[in-house]
């Protein structure tokens, strides 16, 4: 691989400086088995997840969290049946197409639906809206191949014929990619919940 010449070198160094942070390892067994570490840093501001279902990270401005709080404090405090905030800023880097997948039972649900409500307004034929209903079966076959973004090129005729545009517009439908879920509802409640614990027993 050629390198990148154009790229210009950090030479000027303005400072460097060391830091020290918490880690949080969980094993899982059964069904979901797998781990997941979590490294918190006060003074950066780092929050860092490295899981079997992906890595993300985000950095806070320290001086924004509020009421003088720490990363820690500020992660501990949160409702850990509310990870939403903490997921969307793990995840902001992630392109939408990382994101979000193919919600292909939801797709094909439309599609049907929008089939029948084109015949039941007129605006398709009988044998039009049978051609198109026979043909979803195989465009479903490949969508989960290509997904949203390439399905114009592996759609029959028969359902573009039957459909137009409107398929583009309310069909196709995607869902929340699995491994960022995963991270939502169960990896940071989980982190959220063990720094509640912690805290209470230095308390006590």
């Amino acid at each position: 691989m050629r390198r990148n010449t154009d790229i210009p070198k950090i030479k000027e160094l303005h400072s460097k400086s060391r830091a020290t942070a918490d880690v949080y390892r969980f094993v899982f067994k059964g069904y979901m088995s797998g781990w997941v570490i979590f490294t918190i840093c006060d003074e950066t501001g780092e929050l860092s997840v490295q899981s079997d279902w992906g890595c993300w990270g985000h950095r806070w401005n320290t001086e924004h969290l509020g009421n003088g709080a720490t990363l820690t404090e500020f992660i501990r405090d949160r409702d850990p049946e509310y990870a939403d905030y903490l997921a969307n800023k793990l995840s902001y880097s992630m392109p939408v197409n990382e994101r979000e997948v193919a919600d292909e039972k939801g797709t094909e649900k439309a599609i049907r639906s929008l089939i029948l409500e084109n015949r039941k307004t007129g605006e398709i034929d009988e044998e039009t809206a049978r051609m198109a209903w026979d043909d979803v079966d195989s465009f479903m076959s490949e969508y989960s191949e290509v997904g949203p973004a390439h399905a114009y090129y592996v759609m029959p005729p028969t359902i573009s014929d039957a459909l137009g545009s409107d398929i583009y517009e309310s069909c196709f439908k995607t869902v929340e990619n699995r491994n960022l879920t995963v991270l939502r509802e169960s990896l940071l409640p989980m982190l959220i919940r063990e720094l509640k614990e912690e805290h209470e027993q230095q308390k006590g």
